[in-house]
């Protein structure tokens, strides 16, 4: 590796010694395209002073980016020579304000610089602590219209997420030809671990560096795009640091990590404490914020109904709850999901503090997304039982009338996060496992040992939670201590206080639950940095604060009941946060399957094989997958052409309003038999945009088919994903076909197989599926039947393939159960939809956007006829 860092910084000697040869041809960043001005306002040249003077543009060897006025974050290799000795400052100019490389502009600024720092660790030999800053000699205004800075993170990326990288470089590997125009690609975080393996890196990562592209090769930076920004969510969270090639299999690009380096770049910018015009200040701290609260955020919500684990983990340092101490604890549910599977809905605790009404937290009530409040027809509670998955004989289940929520409840300072929920029916007096809690009168002492409970999970950023309720103690802190600037630096604000200590906390899904101190209910669990973190612990609302704001609800006095709260969701959302609540809900196949202990398969089927399935993809939630991989699975589909998915209509539509999913909903896995494993061959791709049929029906499931455009075309010669021929006319009566996918094996289940399965089914007369012991009439033009008793594809399975005689000739889409006698499964006809499907290939059809008709209440979540 170290001959390729070599002949990489050869590269960019080479460039910064001779002009470079303009451009004539359109190249790009490795797998890219044109940068949009708007999104890499931050992205500098850094250039050869003299050589640019002479011919401006041809002076170009690196990128860098903004992050205060008159700081320049780039790569430490573009900033020493050959003898890794460091430049000086004359030796550099810096070009910003515009995506072409060679023109000026009115918004084009040109600095010189007038100090260069290099990390003093910096290791030209493997690169570590490969970070560098170019001190401008004169500010960039902080009202530019094309120049601004951009904030840093100040947590690494995860594993998984979708970030942007860009660039004048080079395309290949070995040429020292520069792009005119910037160009960006988007690329995905890989796991160190799998970096680090023998056919990759080799162990030579260290700490500080990110592995960020794809293993499949061809997206990646390249020569040229040293010192350029990675931004994820849109912070800057890498410097392009170096690579095996350029876009190589097995082989993503290497990165400084901004996060590791935030100190440092701190300590070494211009000015001290980064002084910014008010402006930039402003917004930087704001960024700076919700970084610090990322992991906050995905505490805020619980997201996604936990999905069941075969472990089972315990709230952060704690131990099985006792009955008799948690008789006022329930546990909040979207009603639908846990009707689909008992237990998986939950999403948040409550407290029971009367009869009919309990207590939680706002953000429990509220789509972080836009700041609308879920209709109170979205929840059921369940209460009396300490088991979440179990219904015992003492369990209560009930429905929720309405729901009110603190009319200043703010989802970027997490004010004012308490909540009411008014039951359908009370709970009847003297229950024995369920009752009341009284509520203090005042906020509890400094020092207090408390106990909080809940069924959430017991790591940060993890969703597996426990199936008995677990409970912990805890110490109230002072609030003078945690708003400690290394702490929560002034964040805990009148209506909050702290409680916890390292490895004892709360985590996701224990969200507004209670904090019992002296028998009482004396907080809310609404949020923190990450879970049991040595200086951060929990943040409760304080019960005896709004006991006001509660009595005046209580008395039917209090607003709050429905509209819009002050919404930051979409800065949660832009950092990764999982916000797919409404998606969650009612998707086909929805909740992001659970991960199950045994090995279902698809109805009467077997392990698919790879060979005869080179066609089949996942098609996922996007930022449920990233919070785990293989987790996001919704549907099915079958690739046609290099860059189209064909699926059901019915996957891409939220069936209780008819709005279609936008397209940076999902993502495409394909190329492996495995839904939980990235193998070097597994290709994960994000979805530009989405054609659902324009007379698709939620009603009778007419016109069930879609097609979804990915961001990035399929290689060609992919080994393990290619497109498949579609059939030219339906299948004929009785012939033998085979449907695929990583559905579930029982009706009503939501357990899916990690390895993809296949079923041999047979294709039936349509008189017959319309006979009045069958479909009586339902099956229309469009549709055909496919199955026999015991042997169909099922939930999870929607919008996969139906191959017959090596074609595509059917779109998996409904039936009656799965698998049932006299009820084969009903698929959308390829052939019958040839004309539309080549229509939208054209770019002729229409059903991108807006409104489907819409039944969905009055069918199942599911789509499954009753």
């Amino acid at each position: 590796m170290y001959q390729t860092i070599a002949c990489f910084l050869a590269l960019v000697a080479l460039a910064v010694a001779s002009p470079l040869d303009v451009d004539t041809t359109e190249s790009r960043i490795v797998g890219g395209f044109p940068a949009l001005a708007a999104s890499t306002r931050h992205q500098v040249s850094i250039r050869h002073r003299s050589t640019d003077e002479g011919r401006f543009g041809s002076g170009h060897f690196c990128g860098g980016s903004l992050v205060n006025n008159r700081t320049v974050l780039t790569a430490a290799h573009c900033l020493v020579d050959e003898r890794d000795k460091k430049r000086p400052a004359t030796f550099f100019r810096v070009v910003g304000g515009g995506t072409s490389r060679t023109v000026q502009t009115e918004d084009t600024v040109v600095r010189k610089v007038s100090r260069v720092v290099v990390h003093e660790r910096f290791n030209p030999n493997n690169l570590d602590n490969d970070v560098g800053l170019l001190i401008l000699d004169e500010p960039v205004p902080a009202t530019h219209p094309a120049l601004r800075t951009i904030p840093m993170t100040s947590v690494s990326p995860n594993t998984l997420s979708s970030c942007q990288t860009s660039g004048w470089g080079t395309t290949q590997y070995g040429v020292s030809q520069t792009t005119i125009e910037l160009r960006a690609v988007n690329v995905t975080v890989q796991q160190i671990a799998m970096c680090n393996a023998t056919n990759s890196y080799k162990g030579t990562l260290l700490p500080g560096m990110l592995c960020v592209g794809e293993f499949q090769g061809g997206r990646d930076a390249c020569q040229g795009d040293s010192g350029g920004p990675l931004v994820c969510a849109g912070l800057l969270a890498g410097i392009v640091s170096y690579g095996t090639g350029c876009g190589e299999p097995g082989y993503p690009g290497i990165y400084a990590d901004v996060a590791y380096y935030r100190d440092w770049i701190l300590r070494n910018g211009a000015g001290s404490g980064f002084r910014m015009p008010v402006v930039s200040l402003v917004m930087s701290v704001l960024a700076y914020f919700f970084v610090k609260l990322r992991d906050r955020c995905l505490l805020l919500m619980s997201v996604a109904a936990l999905a069941a684990s075969e472990t089972d983990p315990k709230i952060i340092g704690g131990f099985p709850a006792e009955q008799g101490d948690t008789l006022h604890q329930v546990s909040i549910r979207f009603r639908i999901l846990d009707e689909q599977g008992f237990g998986r809905g939950h999403i948040c605790g409550g407290s029971l503090i009367n009869s009919r009404t309990v207590l939680t937290a706002a953000h429990c009530a509220v789509d972080l997304k836009n700041g609308m409040r879920f209709p109170a027809s979205t929840f059921r509670v369940v209460g009396g039982s300490v088991e979440r998955r179990q219904m015992t004989e003492n369990t209560v289940v009930v429905g929720v009338g309405n729901v009110f929520v603190h009319e200043k409840f703010d989802t970027l300072t997490m004010e004012n996060d308490i909540a009411m929920m008014i039951l359908s029916t009370p709970v009847p007096d003297g229950h024995p496992t369920l009752q009341p809690i009284e509520r203090v009168a005042s906020q509890p002492a400094v020092a207090t040992s408390c106990q909080t409970s809940g069924w959430g999970t017991t790591i940060a950023e993890q969703n597996a939670s426990p199936s008995t309720l677990l409970a912990v103690n805890v110490t109230v802190q002072s609030t003078t201590e945690c708003n400690r600037a290394e702490s929560y630096n002034g964040h805990v604000v009148p209506g909050m206080f702290c409680a916890g200590q390292t490895d004892k906390d709360a985590c996701q899904g224990d969200s507004g639950g209670p904090l019992v101190c002296d028998g009482k209910l004396a907080g809310v669990v609404s949020h923190g940095l990450s879970c049991g973190l040595d200086g951060f612990p929990g943040i409760y609302s304080d019960v005896a604060y709004y006991r006001g704001w509660i009595d005046s609800c209580l008395a039917g006095k209090c607003s709050g009941a429905g509209g819009m709260v002050i919404s930051w969701g979409l800065m949660c959302n832009l950092l990764t946060v999982s916000t797919m609540w409404n998606q969650s809900l009612l998707l086909l196949s929805v909740a992001a399957l659970a991960a199950s202990a045994t090995e279902p398969k698809i109805i009467g089927g077997f392990p698919a094989e790879q060979g005869d399935t080179l066609h089949q993809v996942s098609i996922r939630f996007r930022v449920l997958d990233e919070q785990g991989f293989g987790r996001g699975h919704v549907c099915g589909g079958s690739l046609i052409n290099n860059r189209t998915i064909l699926t059901a209509a019915h996957c891409a539509v939220d069936l209780e309003n008819g709005m279609r999913f936008p397209a940076s909903t999902f993502r495409v896995v394909g190329g492996s038999v495995e839904r939980m494993q990235m193998t070097e061959n597994t290709v994960v791709v994000g979805v530009d945009k989405v054609f659902v049929h324009e007379r698709f029906s939620t009603v009778t499931i007419e016109n069930d088919i879609a097609l979804m455009i990915l961001s990035a075309p399929i290689p060609d010669g992919h080994p393990t994903l290619q497109p498949i021929e579609r059939a030219t006319s339906q299948p004929a009566a009785a012939t033998s076909c085979q449907t695929s996918g990583w559905g579930t094996t029982i009706v009503g289940q939501n357990a899916a197989p990690s390895s993809l399965l296949a079923v041999n089914v047979t294709v039936q007369s349509t008189t017959e599926c319309n006979s009045a012991g069958a479909y009586d009439g339902h099956v229309v033009p469009g549709m055909f039947c496919a199955g026999q008793t015991d042997k169909d594809a099922c939930q999870g399975d929607s919008g996969g393939p139906l191959v017959c005689n090596g074609k595509l000739a059917g779109v998996v889409s409904h039936g009656r159960g799965c698998g049932l006698a006299a009820y084969p499964g009903i698929y959308s006809d390829v052939a019958y939809y040839r004309g539309w499907i080549d229509s939208c290939l054209a770019g002729k059809c229409s059903g991108a956007g807006g409104m489907v008709i819409s039944w969905g209440l009055l069918v199942s979540v599911l789509v499954i006829l009753v």
